[in-house]
């Protein structure tokens, strides 16, 4: 959540700030302590209403070069009377300026004649929760809430071609005239279709209600608002969408990412926008610009371009110090460290009258691989083990478990820390894994690396789209929902059904008759761009003509409808519907594996891990055809498979292979206090 850009999180950049805005305590640096013993190029971040402050009464007292970031307000910055203040300046002919370069969100309109003045982009709004909301958004949305390495989002019809959605009473003599020509017949005459609404937040229109509506639209316009900048801009290409944006002092900001800047807002077609939207998903973006890091790295940058150090200055006030006693080199600190035990783990695959229900795969199984554990989300005692307590003793290639909502943070606040190289594995969540930047990350650290340094390997559940492309990740499956006892209700029904459900050796389940050929059952909301375009071909005539037969339902389980009712209906079902859930996995994949159908899945990332399993992998949904799964499920009865990778042992002993591959040990560590 912290590291998607937004005016708050750019203070983090800063060494002292300068606000009267409120702030988290670790920006209350009181300046007048610091103003003799300024380091040059301190980095010092103003917010937009207190520049008039800082211009009166601390940049003449002044005595070293300087770097400012502003931002926070609604003003155009630097609001600065450059002729008048032009002897602090890098301009043309100044000698010695003491504001060597000037960082600006809500950049001023002539910030391009000075090149002292770099504009950097709004970010996503801080206020209302906005920044919490959409990262609960994007534990539920998380494939495309994070599109950080380039490549397009999923595709959507025409008629959700734009949506307007903004407010009229903030600059109502420019965004009217917009709201007018796409809610009118202006954009409707070029063939245009338009969503036009706007409502506050409030109980019942919620933030997912925004976001929703924004990542279901092709494009979304976004004019200016109180200042150059809108909010609306970042939530679009966060979200998916592409926005329509007016041409400004900001196009730089928006190179290589996918915003269609025009001239004017009410001059766009219905041919503009179907020509751009094919054009954008053809090419590869560089969404890294949507987050901290990269700004971060370019003002690091240029401070060392221009002759300041490369590391962070700290400034304490003599009062705040409080006595910490330095330790003696490699001394031991008692409770730190860790005891290390060797538990072997079997060298085969136990027997299916040896399998506990605990050992079908799901995400609380996964965590019982790591022998340290970085979470938050509840988990049994077990797995109390936490990372932070033995930091400091790690043994190489321990294996650690990681939530997939503190990826980001596993990144920027453990990975800085490890001496010894470590194997993760991430899950327990609704985003991509590992959620984080990898070529931002990566290239903030010398030498080009392959990899960060002290990860050996990564093991992600709900893969990350370019998990393929680097070697130290391994996909590994979702498996079956570990929350609302659903674990405990398929090993009640595996104890009905054993003979479908413990198929761990290969065979085929019992026949089924063609008229059960489909079940399509899935909550359309959870991921409505994927789901409810399949959705609508099987469930709709589309499906009838090509020869096909589905039985289309969808309800919630209650004291009405039991698990053991969906169990039922799956089991009875040749084939079972499975489109990507809140992220790219889905639970209903390996109940139908479990119960003796066959998943049909979209091409993906995940595709090796079927691999030897009866899992029907199409390009697309609509590609389905009643032949082809005719001939599908003669071909797969035909076949033995390899159900063990539906187990946690089968997954334990890829991790444990990999270990000892890369020079690891082939012993459990147990770590204790």
């Amino acid at each position: 959540m912290e590291d998607r850009f937004s005016q708050i999180g750019i203070k983090h950049m800063a060494e002292l700030t300068h606000t009267n805005m409120p702030t988290p305590e670790n920006f209350t640096n009181p300046w007048s302590e610091f103003m003799t013993c300024y380091e040059p190029y301190t980095i010092i971040y103003l917010e937009s209403w207190t520049v008039k402050h800082f211009l009166k009464h601390i940049l003449p007292k002044l005595t070293v070069p300087v770097i400012l970031i502003t931002g926070d307000g609604d003003t155009s910055n630097p609001e600065i009377d450059i002729q008048k203040y032009r002897q602090y300046l890098p301009e043309p002919g100044t000698k010695n300026p003491v504001i060597a370069h000037w960082f600006a969100q809500h950049c001023r309109p002539d910030a391009a004649k000075h090149k002292w003045i770099t504009c950097i982009p709004l970010g996503i709004n801080q206020w209302l929760q906005t920044r919490e909301k959409f990262q609960l958004y994007a534990q539920t949305y998380g494939h495309l809430m994070n599109p950080m390495e380039g490549g397009a989002p999923a595709w959507k019809p025409q008629e959700n071609s734009v949506l307007v959605s903004f407010g009229i009473t903030k600059k109502k003599a420019f965004r009217k005239p917009v709201w007018d020509y796409y809610c009118g017949d202006g954009f409707k005459s070029t063939g245009g279709s338009a969503s036009c609404f706007f409502k506050a937040v409030d109980k019942d229109y919620t933030f997912f209600d925004v976001f929703d509506a924004i990542r279901n639209a092709r494009f979304v316009v976004s004019p200016p608002g109180e200042a150059i900048d809108c909010y609306r801009t970042y939530e679009a290409l966060l979200l998916g969408s592409y926005p329509i944006v007016k041409t400004s002092v900001l196009d730089p900001i928006f190179e290589d990412l996918p915003v269609l800047i025009v001239k004017d807002l009410t001059k766009v077609t219905a041919k503009l926008l179907e020509d751009t939207y094919n054009d954008f998903r053809r090419r590869t973006w560089k969404f890294e610009k949507l987050y901290h890091s990269y700004w971060q790295n370019l003002i690091w940058k240029k401070r060392v371009e221009l002759g300041g150090p490369s590391h962070f200055i700290k400034y304490h006030s003599k009062l705040e110090l409080p006595h910490v006693p330095i330790p003696k080199p490699n001394s031991f600190i008692p409770g730190t460290c860790a005891s290390k035990t060797k538990h072997y783990y079997p060298t085969t695959i136990p027997k299916p009258k040896d399998l506990a229900y605990t050992d079908r795969i799901s995400q609380i199984g996964m965590k019982r691989l790591g022998e340290l554990t970085y979470r938050n989300m509840p988990s049994p005692e077990e797995f109390d083990n936490a990372l932070d307590d033995f930091l400091d003793c790690l043994h190489p290639y321990t294996t650690i478990y990681v939530d997939a909502w503190r990826t980001l943070d596993f990144a920027e606040k453990i990975l800085p820390n490890l001496k010894v190289p470590v194997i993760v594995i991430s899950g327990d969540g609704d985003s991509s894994n590992p959620y984080f930047g990898i070529r931002t990350f990566l290239k903030s650290l010398p030498g080009k690396p392959k990899r960060p340094p002290m990860i050996a390997h990564w093991f992600a559940q709900h893969c990350r789209p370019d998990a393929a492309e680097w070697d130290w990740i391994t996909c590994i499956p979702l498996g079956v929902n570990q929350w609302i006892k659903a674990r405990q209700n398929v090993h009640e029904y595996a104890q009905t059904y054993g003979h479908v459900m413990n198929r761990v050796e290969g065979g085929i389940p019992e026949w089924k008759p063609f008229e059960n050929s489909v079940l399509v059952n899935f909550r359309n909301k959870t991921n409505s761009v994927e789901r409810e375009k399949a959705w609508s071909y099987f469930c709709g005539e589309e499906f009838v003509k090509n020869g096909g037969s589905a039985h289309c339902f969808y309800k919630r389980v209650s004291t009405d409808f039991t698990f053991r009712d969906i169990f039922d209906i799956i089991r009875k079902a040749r084939f079972v519907v499975s489109p990507p859930g809140a992220a790219i996995d889905c639970y209903r994949t390996y109940e139908a594996l479990l119960l003796g159908s066959y998943p049909i899945v979209k091409t993906s990332q995940l595709d090796p891990i079927f691999v030897d399993l009866p899992v029907l992998i199409v390009d697309d949904f609509t590609h389905v055809t009643g032949q082809l799964l005719e001939e599908t499920y003669h071909k797969f009865r035909s076949r033995d498979w390899n159900f063990e990778k539906l187990y946690h042992t089968y997954w334990q002993t890829v991790i444990w292979n990999k270990r000892v591959e890369l020079g690891g040990p082939e012993f459990r560590l147990e770590y204790k206090k």
